[in-house]
């Protein structure tokens, strides 16, 4: 009789954790694909388990492939793994250490801090891989008045539009202001809310100059080089300008909000050609680049829209 009772728990134990294992992998894979859109060559993005998006204004991917979702109106990043699987959400609404208002921009240095810029509490926060606050910059104030988009290089240095200066900021991973870019005095020079910002291999900082419906490419030393204007040269048509991601030394990818387009744009002799992503966005907006694939935030589907095989 024992014995008898011995099996049945046993195969008790083994019914249950059977059922726990179906829940743990079945459940997940079922509220994961809940936010997932996949077709050939894409895969869009909605939100965190059965937590929608709400306004994600940029996106950005670290070195091990996750990636961080600027999840604006919720005041908070979402991070996701390289395959697309939920891993961690941080941040709430506030001024505190940790918190959030309207987060604009996020890029992650290669030891894995997250930098996440604020306009409406005018600083740039540094968060750990685990969402634990570390510390944020501007150490004085008049260094930022705006801090907007940002980029982080292979060096760790850190790139920042200042809305109230209308110019690029260069920071080491500390916070302190090293340089700035754009604001020369001609007006070819100078920027105009700027909303993407990249840097190419070879060091040229390339940035999307929405106010001026252009493309501005500077040497290391904030010279600029190159001046990318709509419909001229095989540029695209530039309505708005606005997140930018550098594929390689000769090709970015340039998303316009008023067309509703994502370009590939690629160096051709003297000149450059441009071809379109095939998407129906509503508001694209940021983007990000890394191994192949390209991330592109669309607040207006409040979604994450992932290309695939992008050289």
């Amino acid at each position: 009789m024992k014995v008898k009772h011995l099996i049945i728990i046993i195969t008790a134990i083994f019914v249950l954790l059977t059922v726990l294992w179906y829940v743990r992998t079945k459940g997940e894979a079922l509220w994961t694909e809940n936010m997932l859109e996949k077709s050939t060559g894409k895969t869009v993005i909605y939100g965190m388990l059965n937590d929608p998006f709400k306004n994600p204004v940029g996106v950005a991917v670290d070195g091990h492939g996750r990636i961080y979702v600027v999840d604006s109106d919720n005041h908070r990043i979402c991070v996701s793994d390289s395959y697309l699987k939920p891993v961690r959400q941080f941040g709430s609404i506030g001024s505190e250490p940790g918190e959030f208002a309207y987060p604009v921009s996020a890029a992650v240095n290669s030891s894995g801090e997250v930098f996440v810029s604020e306009i409406s509490n005018n600083r740039v926060q540094v968060i750990s891989e685990q969402g634990v606050f570390i510390r944020w910059f501007p150490h004085n104030e008049t260094d930022l008045k705006g801090p907007s988009v940002l980029y982080i290089d292979k060096d760790d240095m850190v790139y920042v539009f200042d809305r109230g200066d209308q110019q690029v900021k260069l920071f080491d991973r500390e916070g302190r202001l090293v340089r700035s870019f754009g604001g020369g005095s001609g007006p070819e020079e100078q920027l105009r809310f700027a909303m993407g910002i990249s840097v190419f291999p070879d060091g040229r900082l390339v940035v999307s100059d929405s106010g001026n419906r252009s493309v501005k490419i500077f040497d290391k030393d904030g010279q600029l080089k190159e001046l990318l204007l709509e419909n001229t040269g095989g540029m695209p048509d530039l309505g708005l300008p606005r997140g930018l991601a550098v594929i390689n030394n000769d090709k970015f990818a340039l998303v316009d909000s008023f067309s509703r387009k994502t370009y590939l744009i690629w160096r051709s002799g003297r000149g450059w050609k441009n071809k379109a992503l095939e998407h129906d966005f509503v508001l694209p907006d940021g983007a990000s680049y890394s191994n192949g694939k390209l991330y592109v935030a669309d607040r207006g589907n409040s979604s994450i829209v992932v290309f695939d095989n992008i050289r």
